[in-house]
């Protein structure tokens, strides 16, 4: 499985839209028509796609190798209204990868009769470079802690005073990230703190970028410099996008209109 995967979901468009849209999708190509331009991915799923489609091509393997021992990441990237979070959460008729993955990750562990799992989960916003406590509200501002603790695993056969061997323990981590809205601050006019709030997402975005092409480029396994620290984003991020990990990126986009990929 390759370590960094990147698909993308369009959101569907109107009969009055798919008259007027520049794009077409052929296989898992993008392209403007009249254009020579060619966009291509991993993965390029149809408007008519389900959720679970998407969870079944490449996060139900995520979840997998998590039970396992690998470190994984999914997240969703796009433009404010192009569909990542209906993506990431879904609805009462189609949940999303957060749910999907929740689900499955239980149903892993009760197959794996002949382990014990230890899983902790955290529920948080990163808002202007602050990070905040979802399921605790009064809990803002964290700071970041280094820690392996995310999901435990060990062999049933070990003894109980053994829990805490390194050679007896499997420890991984899984992130499910919905991102922030991916506007350029010319194209939206907002003043002051919305202003402010979007250069902070941009600043986010972009160090993630860095990040991903860093890792995509080989340059952690060369002994080259990650920029990790660049942003809260990176560092949370940073055990489940480095080492034995396995990432998936879900872009998000909507073909009413013209849009550059970077």
């Amino acid at each position: 499985m390759e370590r960094i995967y990147v698909a993308v979901r369009p959101r569907p468009l109107s009969p009055e839209e798919s008259e007027t849209s520049p794009w077409r999708i052929s296989g898992n190509t993008i392209s403007l028509s009249n254009h020579s331009s060619k966009f291509e991915f991993d993965r390029v799923f149809g408007e008519d796609c389900k959720t679970v489609d998407i969870f079944g091509s490449r996060t139900k393997e995520i979840v997998a190798s998590v039970v396992r021992g690998f470190n994984g990441t999914v997240f969703a990237y796009g433009q404010t209204s192009s569909g990542k979070t209906y993506t990431m959460r879904g609805s009462a008729n189609e949940p999303g990868i957060i749910p999907l993955s929740v689900h499955e990750l239980f149903c892993s562990i009760q197959e794996k009769m002949d382990r014990e799992f230890l899983l902790r989960m955290s529920y948080m916003e990163i808002y202007n470079e602050e990070i905040n406590d979802l399921l605790a509200p009064e809990h803002r501002k964290l700071q970041i802690h280094e820690s392996l603790e995310i999901v435990e695993s060990r062999d049933r056969s070990v003894g109980d005073n053994s829990f805490n061997c390194f050679d007896a323990v499997r420890v991984s981590a899984l992130n499910l990230v919905d991102l922030a809205g991916s506007e350029r601050a010319g194209k939206t006019g907002a003043e002051g703190m919305r202003l402010k709030e979007g250069s902070h997402i941009n600043k986010s975005l972009m160090a993630l970028g860095t990040v991903i092409k860093k890792l995509s480029d080989g340059a952690e396994s060369l002994g080259g410099h990650v920029p990790y620290r660049d942003s809260k984003l990176t560092r949370i991020l940073q055990p489940a996008l480095g080492g034995n990990a396995n990432t998936t990126m879900i872009c998000n986009i909507t073909l009413s209109q013209v849009f550059l990929f970077t």
